[in-house]
């Protein structure tokens, strides 16, 4: 049996106020952790040539440059509607999506959604073993 026990607003202070206790058959959940991972870090363009340049002797700018050329050719490649697989990395192709019916969240009001494509990415072998070691 889960109880909510809320505490009085009088005579505590502002943070004591928003803070309520969970008591399960008498033990105290309120010390318990989040189960909510931590975000893991996003890495910038810039962060990942430098990385790249530590490990190669090309430099940033050269990087950037090879970089824009390979992004550029992927959204061509995709824009034309076909897919591009790097063996061992993962596949990016284009996929269909039909017109279908939504709703607005705020006025619940039915609205047409327009057909329309999006990428998709799928892990290739060697990208879904390297995520998944053990450290």
């Amino acid at each position: 049996m889960v109880t909510e026990i809320a505490m009085p607003l009088s005579g505590y202070s502002k943070s004591t106020q928003s803070k309520s206790l969970t008591k399960k058959q008498g033990t105290n959940m309120a010390t318990k952790k989040s189960a909510t991972p931590a975000k893991p870090k996003q890495h910038t363009k810039a962060e990942f040539v430098k990385a790249i340049s530590d490990k190669t002797s090309m430099t940033q700018a050269d990087l950037d440059k090879a970089l824009g050329g390979i992004l550029d050719q992927l959204k061509a490649i995709l824009a034309k509607g076909e897919s591009i697989a790097f063996l061992g990395f993962g596949k990016f192709e284009v996929s269909e999506r039909a017109a279908r019916d939504g709703r607005n969240p705020q006025t619940g009001e039915t609205m047409k959604i327009p057909a329309s494509k999006a990428v998709k990415f799928s892990a290739g072998k060697d990208l879904k073993e390297a995520v998944n070691k053990k450290k």
